[in-house]
């Protein structure tokens, strides 16, 4: 998203799998950064083994005549979670709509309206941020699984939910970089035969560390100058939101 548009900062509230800071401390993190909006990213499962549950849906604020508290950011909340679905279900995805839950045990705003149930939706509110969930395809319905588990699809998915971000905060897209030729390993650092991700990231280890982590130097060399640095990390981030 930082390579698509300008003027955009993108933070995330954990970078290993084994850190997992509290949901209040994500928001607090968000209000420290002085995010635009906050977004949790999850994919959705029911108790069963295999289901017929499929599609993606946004978890958002509850917001009526007697759930008013902090009103606009409440509305912008859903706001954000629509444009974020819209390009979802362009991917293929079935529409889920909003769900909505309150607390189940008469947890208060301080307004003395009856609160959301789920921490991101709930805090965010409190913090004056548009903070949603978005339930990316249920891992345990066939259909949605092999879309979860196509590398390429994947990379759309992330990408719509920058564009829907995006399309939230009246962003308008940078030109289009000139992108690698079909065919070409340039970016493919790791040397998988894919470009994704988990490039960038082994990109940033070599550059935090050039004497202990192996990479394909020639397909790392992004801008093509001789080097390997901070912006080949750019340039791979770039490619990777277009192509």
């Amino acid at each position: 998203m930082e390579a698509a548009y300008d003027n955009v900062e993108v933070y995330i509230t954990k970078s290993k799998q084994t850190e997992n800071p509290s949901i209040k401390n994500r928001v607090a993190f968000a209000k420290e950064k002085n995010a635009a909006v906050l977004v949790s990213q999850h994919i959705n499962s029911t108790s069963a083994q295999t289901t017929t549950a499929s599609g993606v849906l946004a978890i958002v604020p509850t917001v009526d005549a007697t759930h008013a508290y902090n009103y606009e950011a409440a509305l912008e909340a859903q706001s954000l979670g629509r444009f974020i679905l819209d390009e979802l279900v362009a991917l293929g995805f079935a529409d889920k709509g909003f769900t909505y839950r309150l607390s189940g045990d008469n947890t208060r705003y301080p307004d003395g309206s009856l609160a959301d149930y789920y921490g991101i939706v709930k805090y965010s509110r409190e913090a004056s941020i548009p903070g949603v969930i978005i339930e990316h395809g249920f891992c345990n319905n066939e259909a949605d699984a092999k879309m979860l588990a196509d590398e390429a699809m994947l990379q759309k998915i992330g990408a719509a939910d920058a564009i829907g971000i995006a399309n939230h905060l009246g962003l308008e897209a940078v030109s289009v970089p000139d992108l690698p030729e079909e065919g070409s390993s340039l970016g493919d650092v790791n040397e998988d035969g894919k470009r994704n991700v988990r490039d960038v990231m082994k990109l940033k280890e070599y550059l935090s560390d050039p004497d202990s982590v192996t990479i394909n130097l020639s397909n790392g060399d992004l801008d093509e100058n001789g080097k390997i640095n901070v912006r080949d990390v750019m340039r791979l981030k770039e490619i990777l939101a277009y192509q």
